[in-house]
Order: C-alpha cells, then structure tokens, then sequence
C-alpha cells in the first residue's frame, strides 16, 4: 500500500509540518524549563525529531503489515513492543552520537533526549496510519457496495424492459394473428408498424432518459397498430405544452400505461373507447395522466397488472420514489397518473 504522505506534495508538507510544530515547541521546552543556551536547544531540538520524523515515515510499512484484522491482539501487541523498542533504541542512540559531536557538555545533553516523549509520539503516529488505513478500507468498502448497487440496479432495470417487451410482442403477435382472417393488407400494416416500433426499443435499450417527444412518437407508433385492429372503436388525442417535449424521461417509460388503457378500454368493450393524454410540465417533475372510457357492465379487470408494476418499479429504481403512478376510477373513466422528476437520483 502506497504510503500516504507521499501521494502528493501536500501530504507530505503536513506530515514535515507536524515535526516542524513538535520541533519548535521542543526548542522552547529546551530554552525554558530545561534552561539550555539557544545553539545547544535548536540542535538537540533539530536533531532528535529530525530522526524521529525519518524514523515515524518508515513505521508506516510496519504498521501497513500489522493491522487489527490480520492478526491476533496479543501478537499485534508485541509486535508493536519490538518496534516500539527497536526504533526509540535508534533513535537515542543515532540522536546521542550526533550530538555528542556538536554539543559540549554531557549533562545538558542527556537532559535534552527525552524518551517518555518519544514513546508518546510512537502511540500517536501509529493510532494516525491506524485510522489512515481504516478510513482507506472504508473507502474502499462503500466503494464496492455503490459498484454492487449500481450492478444490481441495471440489472433488475434490464430485467424489467426485458419483462415489458415480450409482454407487448405477445398481445400484438394475437392481434396480427386474428388480423389475417379479416384484412391482409391490415395485417401487413400492422407488421409494419411493429417493425419500427421494436426498432425503436432496440435502439434504446441503454440509455437512461430519452426527449418525450421521441417516446411519444413510439407511443403513436403502438397506438396506430391498435387502430388497425380495433378501427373505429378506438380513438384517441394528446394535449400538451410544447415545452415539455425536451424533457428526458426514461425509454418504453410510457408504453405500459397507454397498453394498460386499452387492454382494460377496447378489449373488453364492443362501445368506442376514447384515450386522451394530457402532460404538463410542473416546477419539478412531469405530469402525464392518460384516462380512458370503459362500459361500466364490464368493468376493468384486475389482470395481472404487470405493466404497471413494471412501469412503477422501474421509476422506484431510478427516482427512490415508491409513488409515482397513481390510478383511480370514477364513474366509467379510468385514469392512471404518472409522475416523472426532472432528474435522477
């Protein structure tokens, strides 16, 4: 593990700023209380933390192979009381002979080496690379849990388009199948239509946001292969600003609702079945209710819903916000609500 002093130049300015505070207040202790002349303070102040700085730099790789989790608490114990031991040995020793070349006068300079200190400060630097390494492992955890998060979230956000697609494939396949016993030319028509609408999906199954008006193209495009189908029973309009047609939006975001609108209208009503949309852009989100008549002798039934669970857990997934459709029946109109924030979270 790179040391973390030397990652960068300000890393190691803070750690030679350290030494430089314990330095100066060293000299003053040295010149106050201990009485030394200046000369003989600076250098026995110079000197010791010098080689106890070069020394604590280097108790970083001890301390990278000692941690907590790797070994026992009585081993990290005296593993910490060998080194402990074997640096303040250096370092008097180193620090003694040094001074012993420049100083004159044994007694002052024996004053002047302080090992209590020293061993405080061996606590200190190592408690300093101890949570150094923690707060590295933690960094890295929560690293790896938002990786796993963001996998599993594509994952399930794969999962559900690849639910909704087969889902539609399926009711059109029934409806061109039940078309070439009435109308081929319909019928080719309506392959057609699905043809650019599948390549419309296929062409967006990676991106996250999509402009509205290129979803409400695909929604003309579903739309259109049902009025093959069902002719005149069905109709339908959309009332918008035209503002709102640059918002982004997830991709196939809106497909569930109007398929849930005329799977629950025209399949099961022989009446015509008006769906209207009308979207409007709020302070933050996208307002998009889409309501459909239905003959009240046969009202909706409640189906599988997998649409619109789909559809709600998709925007669960994306905005954290369980609340985002919202549908109601009143009298013979049913409407389904669909809120959509401006942005991700």
């Amino acid at each position: 593990m790179q040391h973390p002093f030397l990652q960068n130049l300000k890393g190691l300015f803070i750690y030679l700023g350290m030494w430089v505070i314990v330095g100066i207040i060293h000299f003053f202790v040295l010149l106050y209380l201990k009485e030394m002349f200046w000369v003989n303070a600076m250098l026995t102040s110079l000197i010791s933390n010098g080689i106890y700085s070069v020394l604590g730099f280097f108790l970083w790789y001890t301390v990278s192979y000692n941690r907590p989790t790797k070994s026992v608490i009585s081993n990290l114990f005296f593993s910490h009381l060998m080194i402990a031991t074997t640096t303040i040995l250096i370092w008097y020793g180193l620090s003694n002979f040094l001074l012993g070349q420049l100083i004159a006068g044994k007694d002052k300079l024996v004053t002047g080496i302080i090992i209590p200190p020293m061993i405080f400060f061996y606590i200190i630097i190592n408690l300093i690379y101890y949570l150094i390494i923690y707060y590295k492992d933690l960094q890295g955890k929560l690293q790896d849990e938002n990786f796993l998060k963001e996998s599993l979230r594509t994952t399930e956000l794969n999962l559900l388009k690849s639910q909704i697609n087969p889902h539609f494939l399926f009711n059109s396949l029934n409806s061109i199948s039940s078309l070439t016993h009435i109308s081929a030319t319909k019928a080719n028509e309506m392959i057609q239509s699905l043809s650019e609408y599948l390549r419309y999906s296929i062409s967006f199954p990676d991106k996250e946001r999509v402009e509205l008006r290129t979803e409400l193209d695909n929604i003309h495009r579903f739309l259109a292969i049902e009025k093959i189908r069902f002719g005149s029973r069905l109709t339908y309009a959309f009332t918008y600003e035209d503002a709102c047609l640059d918002r982004l939006i997830p991709p196939m975001i809106l497909q569930p609702i109007f398929e849930n609108a005329v799977k629950h209208g025209v399949y099961e009503s022989i009446e015509t079945i008006h769906v209207e949309a009308k979207i409007a852009c709020k302070e933050d989100y996208l307002e998009l209710i889409v309501t459909n008549n239905f003959e009240v002798s046969t009202s909706p039934k409640s189906g599988t819903k997998l649409g619109l669970r789909n559809c709600s857990d998709r925007l669960r997934i994306l905005y954290g916000n369980e609340n985002l459709i919202q549908t109601s029946i009143v009298g013979n109109i049913y409407s389904a609500k669909l809120l959509i924030p401006y942005e991700l979270k």
